[in-house]
C-alpha cells in the first residue's frame, strides 16, 4: 500500500540553542527513510514562533537565519513545505497552523529532535486505523516497551494495558492499548485532531498531551490511544540534545541561559529555576494548582460537549 495521499508528515521545530545549525532538523528528516514513505509524501516543516521570554535580537536572529538556511536547503525537495507561525503558539498552535496545509485523511506528527532509529511499517499502521475506527492515535515510543515509563506509572495504568495485534493487507501489526497521549512522535487521523483534540485545548498555549489527564477507561473509546509494539521491544524513536548537537558550537556558549534552560533535561535542575522564575514574578504554588485545576474543568466541559455531539450524530446515522 502506497502511503502518498493517505498521510501528511508534520515536523515541528522551534528555537533551540544550536541554531541556525540545522543538523539536528535535517538528521530527523533523513530518519523518515525509515518509515517506508511513498518518496513524494507531502511533509511540513512548521516552525513556531519566538515565546515572549525568549524574544531577544540574539535568539531572534539566529532563528530566522535558520529557517533561511531550511528554506534554502528543502528548495530542491518539491515534496517539502517550510511554514512559520508570526507568533508563539505554542506545539498545539504550531500544529493547528500546520494542519491549515494538510488535506490527507491521516497526519504523522514529528518533533524536531525525535527521529526513527529504526524501521516502522507505517502503511500497515494506517490500514489498521482505516479498519478499526477505536485507534484514534498511535504512538511511537521512546522507551523499549510501553509496559516502562508513563504507560505504566500507576497501578490504574497498568492494569489497562493490553497487546492487540490487527491483520491487514501488509501483514500483521501490534499496538498496546494505553492511558497515556503523548505528543512524541505520533499517527491520527487528521480530523481527530481538528475535531476532537485541539477544541479541548482551546486557544491556551499548551503543548497538546495536555489532554492526556482527560483519558480513562469511560474516554478511551474517544480518544482511542495506542502505542506502536514489534517483537523487538526496542526505541523507535531517539532524542537529540540540542544543547551539543550541530556544527555551529560557539551558538551553545553565547546563547542566554533562558534558552538553555529549555533543553535542560536534568529533573533537579528543571525543578529549581522553575521555582526562581515562580519567586520572581510572584507566582505561587496555591495560584498556579487553582490555574490548572480551572483548566482541568474547562476540559472536561468541552469533553463532555464532544462526546454528546458524537452521540448524536451516532443517533442520527442510525
Amino acid at each position: 500500500m502506497s502511503t502518498q495521499g493517505a498521510v501528511t508528515v508534520v515536523v515541528t521545530a522551534s528555537p533551540i540553542p544550536s541554531h541556525p545549525s540545522n543538523e539536528i532538523l535535517f538528521e530527523t528528516l533523513d530518519s523518515l527513510g525509515n518509515l517506508g514513505l511513498d518518496p513524494n509524501t507531502k511533509i511540513i516543516v512548521a516552525h513556531d514562533g519566538v515565546r515572549p521570554d525568549l524574544l531577544t535580537s540574539f535568539v531572534e536572529t539566529r532563528y530566522r537565519e535558520y529557517i533561511r538556511r531550511v528554506t534554502v536547503r528543502t528548495s530542491s525537495m518539491p515534496n517539502v513545505h517550510v511554514s512559520t507561525l508570526p507568533t508563539w503558539g505554542h506545539l498545539a498552535g504550531n500544529i493547528a497552523h500546520a494542519l491549515e496545509f494538510v488535506d490527507t485523511p491521516y497526519v504523522l506528527v514529528v518533533q524536531h529532535d525525535l527521529p526513527f532509529v529504526r524501521p516502522c511499517p507505517v502503511h500497515r499502521v494506517i490500514q489498521a486505523m482505516s479498519s478499526n475506527s477505536e485507534i484514534q492515535h498511535v504512538r511511537f515510543n521512546r522507551f523499549p516497551s510501553a509496559y516502562a515509563g508513563a504507560d505504566a506509572s500507576t497501578p490504574k495504568r497498568r492494569r489497562f494495558l493490553k497487546s492487540y495485534e490487527f491483520e491487514t493487507p501488509s501483514g500483521s501489526v501490534t499496538l498496546i492499548r494505553t492511558l497515556i497521549w503523548s505528543d512524541n512522535n505520533h499517527l491520527c487521523r487528521t480530523e481527530y485532531y481538528r475535531n476532537t483534540i485541539l477544541p479541548l485545548i482551546g486557544r491556551r498555549k499548551r503543548p497538546p498531551e495536555i489532554v492526556s489527564g482527560l483519558v480513562s477507561r469511560r474516554t478511551h473509546k474517544i480518544f482511542g490511544t495506542y502505542v506502536f509494539a514489534d517483537s523487538l521491544e526496542e526505541p523507535m524513536i531517539s532524542h537529540l540534545d540540542g544543547r551539543l548537537s550541530g556544527a555551529d558550537t560557539e551558538s551553545h556558549r553565547a546563547a542566554p541561559s533562558v534558552l538553555l534552560r529549555e533543553s535542560t533535561k536534568t529533573w533537579f535542575d528543571n525543578r529549581v529555576l522553575r521555582r526562581l522564575d515562580r519567586a520572581k514574578f510572584g507566582q505561587r504554588m496555591p495560584f498556579r494548582s487553582a490555574i490548572m485545576r480551572c483548566e482541568r474543568l474547562v476540559m472536561n466541559v468541552r469533553l463532555v460537549t464532544i462526546r454528546s455531539l458524537a452521540f448524536r450524530g451516532r443517533s442520527k446515522c442510525a
